[in-house]
């Protein structure tokens, strides 16, 4: 089975082509370039590989929260393509995908990941197996809120913990893995996008939609 698979959700662009037996990952800081590198970059991945566009089974997509510009240039990418090849689409949460990078058990996980204005994307999850099981909805919520709800013990992870590690740092026998678990990877997103396709968990260029927690009137004001 061959995916294309990539998040364009934070500052990372990471990216991968997998068929099934071997893959190749590539992960770039693009900052406020997302939109003039990311068909540059699957064309170079792609090519590398030795494989089409068209030679793809799937392909999986980061569907946010993250920031709103690339999101939406992630999301017309893959839209474009799928529509254009006729083929499926696997959309997964990134805090599903950040969650999925921790390889501990049992502890309870929680990815937050910066969303402007002081608030935090986050969620919870707990692991077993290397199968990850969310316990809370997708949220956003406030420093203050964040600390309300992360239990002793928990694992957390992100960019947010950049700018709210002394306060993170409160919560009794929290754990925080090393920076470079901070951003999505696209071969997790690749384990998941698995679990989904088995699942029939599985959308088109149509009814793909992102992940949007902010209200719907302040999408498109600037942060």
């Amino acid at each position: 089975m061959k995916i294309l698979a990539l998040d364009t959700t934070t500052k990372i662009l990471t990216l991968v082509v997998s068929d099934g037996s071997k893959a190749a990952e590539y992960n770039l800081e693009v900052g406020r370039k997302l939109s003039g590198l990311l068909e540059e970059t699957i064309k170079r991945v792609t090519c590398a590989f030795g494989l089409e566009l068209n030679a793809f089974d799937y392909f999986a997509l980061g569907l946010g929260p993250g920031s709103f510009t690339g999101m939406r240039v992630g999301m017309a990418c893959i839209k474009g393509l799928a529509w254009t090849l006729n083929k499926p689409i696997v959309g997964v949460s990134t805090l599903d995908i950040l969650a999925q990078g921790v390889l501990e058990d049992g502890r309870t996980i929680i990815p937050a990941i910066d969303a402007k204005r002081k608030l935090i994307y986050c969620s919870s999850f707990t692991k077993n197996g290397g199968r990850i099981k969310r316990n809370k909805p997708y949220m956003l919520v406030t420093e203050k809120e964040f600390l309300k709800f992360a239990p002793k013990g928990c694992i957390i992870l992100g960019d947010a913990v950049s700018l709210y590690r002394d306060s993170f740092s409160k919560i009794e026998g929290v754990k925080f893995p090393d920076k470079d678990m901070w951003f999505p990877k696209a071969h997790n997103l690749v384990t998941l996008s698995l679990e989904r396709i088995k699942e029939r968990k599985i959308s088109n260029a149509f009814d793909i939609k992102p992940i949007y927690l902010y209200p719907k009137e302040c999408q498109i004001k600037s942060i």
